[in-house]
């Protein structure tokens, strides 16, 4: 689970795109494009003192991704 403006958002996965959710009241607050990725595993986690989802896909690569970035997709 990340944060979004001092709100819980909780991240869900489908094989082009990560979804966010506000935990509190469960309105999906953004979509994150992760095309040509295809999540297969997804944790949240510290990387220099900074939350990040931390994912792997069917492509072979673990990306990173700043939890300012996931807030920003509409």
């Amino acid at each position: 689970m990340l944060d979004s403006g001092g709100r819980p958002v909780v991240v869900t996965a489908s094989r082009d795109s990560l979804g966010l959710w506000d935990a509190a009241d469960g309105t999906a607050v953004g979509q994150v494009n992760a095309r040509r990725h295809g999540v297969t595993a997804m944790e949240s986690a510290l990387v220099d003192g900074r939350r990040a989802l931390v994912t792997s896909g069917s492509d072979g690569v673990l990306r990173i991704w700043d939890e300012s970035d996931l807030t920003l997709a509409p």
